[in-house]
Order: structure tokens, then sequence, then C-alpha cells
């Protein structure tokens, strides 16, 4: 008995087996899958942390980082994690201009984000400082900006009047 996203499958015992021989139509496998033990999955629900070379017409995995992403983004370098959305305890990361990417994207842990940039709580993303900044700190409820920690070369501290 085939599990229904089977074609062929090999008839180990009366319950459905999720294991095929082969795939249904449109239906494909995880990559380095191989007969009999084909797990197969429908071409547009994906699988968690991988994308559907339609051209391979198998899944291949995202970048450890993503838990989705798309081939589109994928084949230009596979080392880059080029996310469409992020696995557990990774982040967003902001465009340099700290303007959000929508897809395409970086996900990073907070453990080991560049230095020049700060994890807003409120948005889950990361972003980068302002460039006077070599580092900063969250923006709270009241503030507009980050607070600035540490200055870069070429920038210094604000005096403030002292009562």
């Amino acid at each position: 008995m085939c599990h229904t996203n089977c074609k062929y499958c090999s008839n180990s015992s009366t319950s459905p087996s999720t294991l095929c021989q082969k795939c249904k139509e449109l239906y494909y496998p995880i990559i380095n899958d191989n007969p009999p033990n084909l797990h197969c999955y429908y071409y547009q629900n994906g699988i968690d942390g991988y994308y559907l070379d339609g051209d391979d017409r198998v899944f291949k995995p995202c970048h450890q980082s993503c838990k989705k992403c798309e081939k589109e983004y994928m084949e230009d370098d596979t080392t880059e994690n080029k996310c469409t959305e992020c696995a557990t305890n990774y982040y967003k990361l902001a465009n340099n201009d700290n303007t959000i990417p929508s897809s395409n994207f970086s996900c990073i842990k907070l453990t080991s984000k560049p230095s020049n940039t700060f994890f807003n709580s409120n948005d889950g993303i990361i972003y980068y400082c302002n460039v006077a900044c070599n580092s900063c700190s969250s923006i709270s409820a009241s503030q507009t900006e980050p607070k600035c920690d540490s200055c870069s070369n070429g920038y210094y501290p604000l005096e403030t009047d002292r009562d």
C-alpha cells in the first residue's frame, strides 16, 4: 500500500509506506534520496530548509540560516545565506542603508552580528548603526535613533551641558 505522494513504492507493510520508489507527478524528493527510499513532497508546499530545483526535479538544501529560500537566490552562490525567511534563532539583517529586504536577505545569529549593528527587539531585525558610530545599542521606545556606544574614527562625542 503506497502513500498518496508515491507513484510506486515497496509494499513492506500493510500500512501506507511513506518511502517511495518513484514520486507521483508534481511531487519531488529531497536531493540524495535514492529509490526505494524517496520521501516525496508536493512542489507548492515545499519543505522548511529546502528549495525546489525544478530543473533537477529535487528539493535542495538552503543555507542553514534559512527556514525558506528560493532557487533564484541560491543559484548565484550557495555559500551565502539568501533567505526568504530566517531559521529559528537567526534574524534578518537590514541592507547597508537600513532598508528592509522582502526576499534575498541574510539571516544571522545575534552572537555573530557585525559590531556596527544592533538588534531591534521591536521588529526582530538587525540594523546598521549610524556612520558616526562604531557600535550602538538598540532603539528604546523614546528614541528615534540608536544610542551610539562608541564613535567611528574621525567622529567625537557631542559635549552636553553639565549643571
